[in-house]
């Protein structure tokens, strides 16, 4: 845990802001799944991971479900999103 720690001191840009936050949270729809998510659930996914280069930034944050975010573990946004099953329209 420290050196995740570590590295998101090191690789932060300082646009990771309260505010930030605070909207990025207020998200209700997962950016994966994009099902409504309840606040409880929701939390912040780098889609580049940083054990694989990514920033601690604004640009490399999304609102993601617990469940998308655990699942993603560290894989890219797209190799991710390529392993879900599409939802059945209703």
């Amino acid at each position: 845990m420290f050196e995740r720690r570590h590295k998101v001191k090191v690789s932060s840009d300082g646009t990771v802001t309260v505010e930030f936050l605070t909207a990025l949270y207020n998200q209700t729809a997962c950016h994966y799944c994009k099902q409504e998510t309840v606040s409880q659930a929701r939390t912040a996914d780098h889609v580049i991971p940083l054990s694989k280069g990514g920033a601690h930034s604004a640009a490399n944050l999304v609102m993601a479900c617990s469940t998308c975010n655990s699942s993603k573990r560290d894989k890219s946004a797209g190799e991710f999103i390529s392993t879900l099953q599409p939802t059945p329209m209703a």
